[in-house]
Order: structure tokens, then C-alpha cells, then sequence
């Protein structure tokens, strides 16, 4: 992404008033926090994985909450430009990362063997990491595609009024996430010792839950 930061701020958006070279810069400064939230991503569902998402919640807390009132306190106190505020993203997103990474390693177990790839684990999961990698796939295409064609009509002021209502819409999908974060690893873990009717417990119990959630929100 910094490598095509020039062609996007020059071919695709219309930033109006702002410089191209201060457009350009805060899309290779925001790649890169792209980046970095990938990473932290995985060892977040590392965590998640292990059914320890309490631990993972807290430090999604405290690292938003630096995040954003970090951002806020910055931008009204100290300097206001777009730079300062992808900055500063940049180095929560590091701190939130390396928090990830000891959080993680500290939870596996420890073992004498050297750490490498198993590629029969690999090969023998692959039907179904395939199928969740294509579902993945086609759900940011749905759910990603229109921001990308609505930024080549609108201009930057615009198309941020648009980002702001389109998170306050997935307001009734941010409390469904947690529900599937908590049940998936224990689906999974049931699947693999083979308790089908404990497995059906759990699957309509959540699916309840979710129901239940989302029909009051509306």
C-alpha cells in the first residue's frame, strides 16, 4: 500500500482543500497500521482460541481506550493534523501488538521441541480452513466493496459522514461478535471430542442468545 499511495491520492480520491502529499503520506501511514492490526488480529484469535476471552477483552479495553482518548487528547491539544492522528494509531497498534505476543506465548505451553510449521496438521484441516478462508474472502467483498466505490464518487468530507453512519448501523453486529467469539472455540472443541448432543446444546443456545439480542435492539 505505501508503494501506491501516490496513484490512489492522485487517480482515486478527492481530498478538496487538503494537499496530495498530506493525503498520500496518511495512506502509507494507515497501510501500515493496516499491517499491524493483522498481526494482532491473529494473536487475538491465538487467545480467543484458548477460551480466554476474558484476558482478551481487558486488553482490547485498556489499548482502545488509549486509542481513542490518546487520538482525542492529541488532536485537540496538541496538534490537529492527520499525520499526529495515524501516528499516534501507529503506536497504540504496536504497544497492542507486542501486549498480544507476550500475552500469547505466555499462555501456550511450554515444550522442548522447536517451534515449526506441521504441514499434516495443515493438510488434514484444510478442507474446512479453505472453506472459512473463502467465506472470509466474500464477506469483505460485501461488506467492503462500497466503501471502495463510494470514496471514488464522494470527496473525503463526504465520504466520512458515510463511515460514521455505516459504523453506527453495525452497532447490532458488535453484539453478536462477542457471542461468537465465546462459542466458536468451545464448538470446535466439542466437534473434535466428538459430543454431538453437547455440541447441539450449545449451538441453539447461542443461537437463542442471538436472537434474543438482536430482536430487542430492534
Amino acid at each position: 500500500m505505501p508503494l501506491f499511495s501516490s496513484y490512489i491520492t492522485k487517480s482515486w480520491i478527492h481530498y478538496n482543500s487538503l494537499s496530495p502529499f498530506i493525503v498520500s503520506r496518511a495512506f502509507a501511514i494507515m497501510s501500515i497500521v493496516t499491517g499491524l492490526r493483522f498481526f494482532e488480529g491473529f494473536y487475538k484469535s491465538i487467545i480467543i482460541g484458548l477460551e480466554r476471552q476474558v484476558l482478551s477483552n481487558k486488553i482490547i479495553i485498556v489499548t482502545a481506550t488509549i486509542r481513542n482518548f490518546g487520538a482525542l487528547l492529541l488532536i485537540t491539544k496538541f496538534s490537529n493534523s492527520i499525520d499526529s492522528f495515524f501516528l499516534w494509531q501507529g503506536v497504540v497498534s504496536v504497544l497492542t501488538l507486542f501486549i498480544f505476543y507476550l500475552k500469547t506465548y505466555k499462555l501456550l505451553p511450554t515444550s522442548d521441541r522447536k517451534n515449526r510449521i506441521s504441514f499434516n496438521i495443515i493438510k488434514k484441516t484444510w478442507n474446512f480452513a479453505s472453506g472459512m478462508i473463502g467465506v472470509t474472502f466474500i464477506s469483505l467483498i460485501l461488506t467492503q466493496s462500497d466503501k471502495i466505490l463510494i470514496s471514488k464518487r464522494l470527496t473525503l468530507e463526504y465520504f466520512g459522514y458515510y463511515s460514521i453512519a455505516f459504523s453506527a448501523s453495525s452497532i447490532l453486529f458488535s453484539l453478536i461478535v462477542p457471542i461468537s467469539q465465546a462459542m466458536y472455540p468451545r464448538f470446535c472443541k466439542l466437534v473434535e471430542s466428538q459430543k454431538k448432543n453437547l455440541l447441539a446444546h450449545h449451538f441453539h443456545l447461542a443461537s437463542q442468545l442471538v436472537s434474543i439480542i438482536s430482536g430487542s435492539a430492534f
